[in-house]
């Protein structure tokens, strides 16, 4: 089984390298970006099998990956970005 490093994973889902204490290879900063945008559309964009969620669920769910699925200088970048959510519905 692989991770999204392409590294090959343990048996407790993590790979080698951050297994032993070193340090995990990091992607490049604009992937890191489109990948926390990209999250961020899909989830609040309907689907054909789920209703689009809020911005508030979205946001909080970025908050929940930051800093393990998401890069959290990102994160919390895009949620500037972003402004309130309540600013977007006026």
């Amino acid at each position: 089984m692989f991770d999204r490093s392409c590294e090959p994973a343990t048996s407790a889902g993590t790979a080698p390298a951050t297994r032993t204490g070193l340090r995990a290879r990091r992607s490049p900063l604009g992937a890191r970006i489109i990948f926390a945008c990209d999250t961020y559309d899909a989830m609040t964009s309907q689907r054909p099998y789920r209703a689009a969620l809020s911005a508030a669920v979205a946001r909080a769910e970025l908050v929940g990956c930051a800093g393990t699925q998401l890069d959290p200088q990102v994160v919390e970048a895009l949620l500037d970005l972003l402004g309130s959510p309540d600013a977007a519905a006026a």
